[in-house]
């Protein structure tokens, strides 16, 4: 799915000026005459930024003005006043000088500020779908059942250590589900201060309290007829979990100093790093609402419990960066594998992405070479905070994994030539394999 700009305008010289510098903007720039026609082009092309003409804001009809509201994505609105021209991000203000070239230059330039094309993550894409990059049997059985489960309007919780991908199951899931039309709301719990987090979700009337001087519509009213993701759900307050509990059981949304609640129809996807049942235990987490929440459950693996993804990632990542950054890059030296392996990626995916552009910014020639790729998890481990299991076994057990996976990567994946160097026999060795998980004809795979 390749990404472009759409413009909604109207006015001649600001489409002669967008046609003008589309020949140096990093995307194609794509014409249409409203903004019903988003979902359409959003289908088939990933929207980097949003450009509207001022005064087509005051001709939106009031569906398309909680649609535009509601959009995540970059807006860059361009007005024209007095014979002046101002560029308009949502955010503020910058008055362009009357001059077509000067005007034409910035309007590239903050362009290109706020394009945004599809972000690079553990997914790709086939058509206009996303794919999990997965060669896990179990993991791919997860995504199998989170397409199926996509088209019920029941709620899922996604569990899963920090870097594991909860964001792009979630964004499948409402791409497969009957929601798709319009775009899923993402609230992040943990990054908002409590104080600001009710006012996201819930909204509030005019005059509801001080500085209210306009009415807010919540996130939760936003996500009507689409899906609300709520990231780092655990870290929700205990006052904020009543209010939700109330909005998922009634489908009404109670704004901040309105006499009448408001009727949603909201699909709620969640996520969580924590162990939501210890914490429930702890007091911390309504059960309630948990199970509410937990119609479905899904829980991610981390790249440590599926090695056999971790060199198929790495390969996307090269590609990606390499691509991005125009390195000449045509190889990944066969001894790199037995590297990435080793490491145990407390980080998981997010940490594979950051090592991955890292290695391609630092690579000089034509090949990836293994001694990089070892300095750098070495500054990794020196940078990053240790990885601490939970019990001198769990730390054994994943000592002895990684020491097999070195193993069978130096040897080739020769089971016969591992357990000798092993000291050991190939049936032990499968029965340590077995019990780790380690798939050797996925490995072979991913070595490729």
């Amino acid at each position: 799915m390749h990404s472009i700009a759409l413009a909604v305008v109207r006015d001649e010289t600001i489409r002669e000026a967008l046609e003008e510098i589309s020949r140096y903007f990093m995307a194609p720039i794509e014409f249409v005459a409203s903004l019903t026609e988003f979902s359409r082009v959003s289908k088939r092309k990933n929207i980097g930024v949003l450009i509207l003409e001022y005064t087509r804001l005051f001709q939106l009809s009031e569906e398309e003005r909680v649609f535009f509201y509601q959009l995540t994505i970059p807006r860059v609105i361009i007005t024209q006043k007095d014979g002046e021209y101002y560029l308009v991000p949502i955010q503020g203000v910058m008055r362009i000088s009357e001059s077509a070239r000067i005007f034409r230059e910035e309007l590239l330039r903050k362009l290109q500020e706020y394009f945004r094309p599809v972000p690079v993550e553990s997914v790709d894409f086939e058509g206009d779908r996303p794919v999990f990059l997965t060669r896990n049997l179990k993991m791919q059985e997860l995504l199998n059942s989170a397409i199926r489960i996509a088209s019920y309007n029941t709620q899922v919780l996604i569990l899963g250590e920090s870097g594991t991908g909860k964001d792009v199951l979630a964004q499948i899931i409402h791409l497969h589900s009957n929601r798709r039309e319009l775009p899923m709301i993402k609230v992040n719990c943990a990054a908002i201060p409590e104080n600001l987090l009710e006012t996201e979700l819930f909204g509030y009337k005019k005059g509801s309290f001080t500085n209210a001087y306009e009415d807010k519509i919540g996130k939760i009213q936003m996500a009507n007829g689409s899906t609300l993701f709520l990231d780092e759900i655990a870290e929700l307050a205990p006052s904020l979990q009543a209010k939700l509990l109330r909005v998922v059981e009634t489908g009404e949304v109670d704004m901040i100093g309105a006499e009448e609640p408001v009727k949603v129809d909201v699909r709620f996807i969640s996520a969580t790093n924590r162990d939501i049942l210890h914490e429930i235990k702890k007091g911390n987490f309504r059960s309630d609402l948990y199970y509410r929440l937990n119609v479905v459950s899904f829980h991610l693996l981390p790249l440590r419990e599926r090695p056999e993804d971790i060199p198929l990632l790495f390969q996307h990542y090269v590609n990606y960066f390499k691509a991005k950054y125009q390195k000449e890059i045509d190889a990944i030296s066969n001894e790199v594998n037995r590297y990435l392996l080793e490491y145990p990626w407390p980080g998981n995916v997010r940490e594979l992405r950051h090592f991955s552009e890292r290695v391609v910014l630092k690579t000089t020639s034509g090949t990836i070479e293994p001694d990089l790729i070892r300095e750098e998890i070495q500054l990794f481990q020196l940078l990053e905070k240790e990885h601490q299991p939970e019990s001198l076994h769990a730390y054994l057990a994943n000592q002895e994994k990684h020491y097999i996976l070195r193993m069978l990567t130096r040897n080739e994946f020769r089971i016969l030539d591992t357990a000798r160097e092993l000291g050991i026999s190939r049936v032990s060795l499968f029965r340590k394999m077995r019990k780790h998980g380690i798939d050797i004809h996925q490995l072979k795979k991913s070595s490729h």
